[in-house]
């Protein structure tokens, strides 16, 4: 596979998602986050692939394993290509959600926030380096089988 830009739908209203649209166009690689999707839906990614638009769901999900296997079902029913799962999960969680991802949608692993530096990490008891922290989280996607990583380039 080739490179392939995803252009980030980070819009808080379906108004500015449809101009950005309209502005990119014709591309049709896609980017959905949290915030339009928790506002407008999973019928608002339906619509997009419906239009033809390839969608990267952005949603780092984390949760006990069972039930992120359950929403990477879920998610794998929209249409999207791709969606992020969130590291800190751990193997269990992240392994559940390759199975249940129905080898039609790949799954990405946030390795660590790019909001999380070591004195935010040490806040909640991690004592790692981020860099160590991102590496560890990498190694652990890639075990489980994962599609790729996302890591900060900082």
């Amino acid at each position: 596979m080739g490179i392939k830009l995803w252009v980030a739908l980070d819009v808080p209203e379906l108004p500015a998602a449809e101009r950005l649209l309209k502005t990119i166009a014709p591309h049709r690689d896609i980017k959905v986050g949290m915030e339009l999707f928790y506002r407008l839906g999973p019928d608002f990614v339906r619509d997009l692939v419906d239009r033809g638009y390839h969608i990267f769901l952005d949603l780092k999900c984390h949760d006990i394993p069972r039930t992120v296997a359950r929403a990477v079902e879920a998610v794998s029913d929209l249409g999207a290509e791709l969606l992020t799962v969130h590291a800190a999960g751990g193997f269990d969680m992240l392994e559940a959600a390759r199975g249940s991802s129905g080898g039609q949608l790949s799954l990405v692993a946030v390795t660590v926030l790019t909001s999380l530096d070591a004195a935010a990490l040490q806040q909640v008891g991690i004592e790692t380096p981020v860099d160590g922290l991102a590496e560890a989280s990498a190694r652990t996607a890639m075990r489980a089988g994962l599609a790729g990583v996302l890591a900060s380039a900082c």
